[in-house]
This record gives structure tokens, sequence and C-alpha cells, in this order.
């Protein structure tokens, strides 16, 4: 039965059966990891959960740190599975499932994105995935209770409240979040879209007072620290807000249709680093000198990318690092061999047929897409009892658009332009504005009066202080303070989101 649910299952599940009669029990994940699956298995004891908080509320995992865990959270600003901050806690990779039986796991993928390019021309491409992308949406749909679209004007969301409203008898409920703090407001691009598709548009105000009243709820709703998920903590509260208890999210389009401005550099980034691979190993450490020494972050990505020689793998993971791997190896001089281990994972990827764009797509979706935005998600919606679906990670769409050529998925003219032409009509304002993450103006909130509460956090004592040299740290809060381009807002505050989880949830070394 478990294999027949698997197999027919669409869109996001974790589940487990136990066979009584048999005395086996089988549990799965969905294909793309919307829903987590944590297990730990000793001798004579399997337990597992939905939450690592849980394992450890009841006492089916110690409270120790997990240093693969601790390195990969430093390099990318959240945990990359299969591991998790915790030292024997696993998290099941998606589009896998398992089997205890007699005391014997074993765990095996049922299902893995296509990995070889597939030729099409830009029409062919257009009149195979709109049906797809429609029907993707629309079976998001059902629901008993109310629900509704993150709408946040870009084209992601537009396309979803589109097919929505064109599957609907009544308006759909749409809604997004404002500020005060202009740059960072969409909220005109998002009034424009819900005109267009007559949705009953809903738009939730979000000041700096009312954010910083709710950190601590946002620290303690986390499950794993990360660096990212006080965005959609907020931004599932303001949907609750807002009435909906189902809310559609445009998660998953960048990585399908090469959104991201990464896609763009990808290529040429691989064939620098394939030039470099012929320079001596020095030359690369000459470039920036010591790992915070003051010098651009830019500028140390490249010299990373450089050292990288041509590695697909290698090369993503420093286009999305939070730290570069000499960085964390000065800031956790112990983490040196856990560094190295990831190092070695990321070169296993390439070299089967794809073109860069498809390949740097497929790392997108099982990396950064899995490891951090659809964590926070489920974390921090729950938190809310909010249920988030996913409807461009369909798997029937992406089985569809990864294997699509290059030159299908990106053009100088527009973003994402397959998508655009798959989907119902935008207005002109949403396909030619510049692309913008929804990202929250935390530094503007929390840095001068209130840069206390993060001073506090970082320096109070907590187990990470036996693995990350508190000097270095200092030395990096410090850069900061001086407006250094060597350390960003978003580096303190992952190394705030580690510290505090830690202290929250009592880890010991």
């Amino acid at each position: 039965w478990g294999k027949l649910c698997v197999d027919r299952f669409r869109g996001m599940f974790a589940f487990a059966i136990w066979d009584a009669v048999e005395g086996t029990l089988f549990f799965a994940r969905d294909r793309f990891g919307v829903k987590p699956f944590y297990y730990r298995h000793t001798a004579g004891n399997f337990a597992f959960a939905s939450e690592v908080r849980t394992m450890l509320a009841a006492g089916a995992a110690d409270r120790r740190l997990s240093h693969r865990g601790l390195a990969t959270f430093l390099m990318y600003g959240s945990v990359s599975d299969p591991y998790t901050i915790r030292d024997d806690v696993f998290s099941l990779l998606p589009g896998h499932r398992g089997e205890l039986a007699d005391g014997r796991l074993t765990i095996e993928p049922y299902w893995e994105l296509p990995s070889k390019s597939r030729p099409a021309s830009f029409a062919e491409a257009v009149d195979r995935v709109g049906p797809l992308l429609r029907d993707a949406v629309q079976s998001e749909l059902t629901a008993d209770v109310p629900l509704g679209v993150f709408l946040s004007g870009g084209i992601d969301s537009s396309i979803i409240a589109g097919y929505a409203s064109s599957a609907s008898d009544t308006p759909v409920h749409t809604f997004t979040v404002t500020f005060d703090e202009e740059a960072y407001n969409e909220e005109k691009f998002a009034a424009q879209v819900a005109a267009r598709f007559h949705c009953d548009h809903r738009q939730v105000h979000l000041s700096a007072g009312s954010a910083l009243e709710e950190l601590d709820r946002v620290f303690a709703s986390a499950d794993q620290p990360s660096a990212d998920g006080v965005n959609t903590y907020f931004v599932s509260k303001a949907a609750r807000e807002a009435g909906l208890a189902v809310a559609l999210s445009g998660l998953g389009g960048d990585e399908l249709f090469a959104g991201y401005s990464n896609f763009r550099l990808f290529r040429s980034m691989l064939r620098s680093g394939l030039v470099a691979s012929k320079f001596p190993k020095f030359f690369f450490r000459s470039i920036t000198g010591a790992p915070f020494n003051g010098r651009s972050i830019r500028s140390r990505k490249f010299a990373a990318i450089l050292s990288a020689g041509g590695s697909p793998g290698r090369t993503y993971s420093v286009l999305r690092s939070m730290f570069t791997p000499e960085q964390v190896i000065e800031l956790a001089p112990s983490l040196r061999d856990e560094v190295a281990e990831d190092l070695e994972t990321c070169d296993i990827v390439g070299g089967d047929g794809s073109d860069d764009v498809s390949l740097h797509s497929r790392l997108e979706l099982t990396r950064y897409l899995r490891n951090t935005l659809l964590r926070d998600t489920d974390t921090m919606s729950m938190a809310h009892s909010l249920e988030v679906r996913v409807p461009l990670l369909d798997h029937y769409l992406a089985e569809a658009v990864v294997p699509l050529p290059r030159d299908v998925k990106l053009s100088r003219d527009v973003n994402k332009p397959l998508m655009i032409a798959a989907g119902p009509q935008l207005p002109a304002d949403i396909i030619s504005r510049r692309k913008m993450g929804f990202i929250l103006p935390l530094e503007a909130w929390l840095m001068g009066p209130n840069a206390d509460r993060l001073t506090e956090i970082l320096e109070a004592p907590c187990a990470t202080d036996d693995v990350i040299a508190t000097d270095t740290l200092r030395r990096v809060w410090r850069l900061y303070e001086e407006r250094s381009p060597s350390v960003s807002f978003s580096r303190i505050w992952s190394l705030a989101a580690l510290k505090d989880w830690c202290i929250r949830n009592h880890v010991s070394a």
C-alpha cells in the first residue's frame, strides 16, 4: 500500500504505515521535500517525527550539536539534508522511501528529476508547458476552508493568481505585505495584478515596531536554525490575519524557469573555473588574502569560484554561500574536515548531459529550495496554523520544464520568458519590472537603537562557543559595525539565529 501511495500521490506528503501483520514500517517523503520527515535509527530503536524539536522533547534524540550540520549551516545559512543540527537525527531525502523490517533499515529513491536536456523550440515548449502549468495551479484549489494566494506582484505569484481566478466562480482572495520602507514595497504591482484578475485583494501592513515585538516568537518558531525563516514567519502571519487558512505560494518558479540572476552567471563562472584550474593554488589566496580582511563579498566569492576549477557543484555552492569555505574554517577551525566532506559531495554533481541552465535548475531545486525555502515555509506557516501549497512544484510540470534547453528559458528582453508565454496574460508592468525577492527590511529595523538585541545574542554563552572561535566572531561583528564590504547583515543575522536556536533548545557541544 505504501509503494502504491507513493506512486499515486501528487504534491506534498510525508507519511509512515505500520504493517502489524508483517511487523514492518514503510515511510516516504514527497518528491521535492515540501513536508519534512526526520528519523533516528539505533540498535533496536527507530523514531521519526515531522520536527527535530519533537524528537528532542520526546527524548528520542540527545542534544549534541552535529558538526556536519553546523558546517553546512555556516556555509549556506541552513542545514543541508540529510543532516540536521542534531548529531543523531537525519532528514529523509525528498523523493525517497524507506522500510524497517527485523531491525534492518533500507532507504531508496523512488523519483528523480530528469538529468538530460531535451531539444525543443520555444513554441513547442509553450504548447507543452502551458496546460501543465494551468493544471498544476488548478489542482491545488480544493479546500473546505478560506483559501488565497500570496501575491507579491512578481511573475510567479501573478500567474498563480491568474490561473486560480480563471478556475473560480468567485473572486480569488489575494493578499500582499506592505512596509513603510518604500524600497521593499511591492504594493502597487500586487494591486495591478489583483485588478487584472478581479481578485478580492487585501494588504497587510508590517511596521518595524510590530515586527520587533514578534522577534522572540520568530526565533522560538524555528525547528532548526535558519538565516531566512523570519521572512516566511511574517508573511504567514499576514495570511492568517487576512483570514486565510490555506495559501498558494509561488515557490519553485525561479528554480524551474531560471528566474534567479545566477542562472545567467553560472556558465561563465564554470568556464572561468576551468581556465583557472591551471593556475597555482597560492594564486587564489593571493587575490583576497586572509578570510576576514575587509575585501568585498563579491571578490571573495569570485576567488572561491575560480578555485572550484569548473566543478558545477562547488561553483553553485559558492554562489549560494553565506560564508565561503575558507571563512567557515576561520570561524570554526575544528570543522575543516566537515567542510572538505561537503565540498567532495559537491564535486559529484555534473557531467550528466544537462546544459548549464538545466543543471543549475536541479541544483537550486535540490539545495537552496529544499534546505532553506521549503523547510522555512513548512515550519513558519505551521507556527500560524496555515497550510501553504506550492503548485509550481508539481512533478509533472517539473519533468517537462527541467530538461528544456537554455535558449527556451533565458532571454535578453524579459525574465522567465517561457513562464510568461505559458501563463495567463499579465500586465505589461509586471513583465518588465526588475526582479525583486520577498525581503524584509530587517537591517533597517534591527540596527541603530535596536542593535543591542543582536549584540546580546551574539555574546551570550552557547554550545557553539566550543566550535566557533569567539575572537573571530567578534571580529566579524566589528567589521560589520565598521560597514566593511566583507560582512553583510545577512551574515550577522545567520550567526545570531544559530546561537539563539542553540540556547533555546539547550544544545550541548
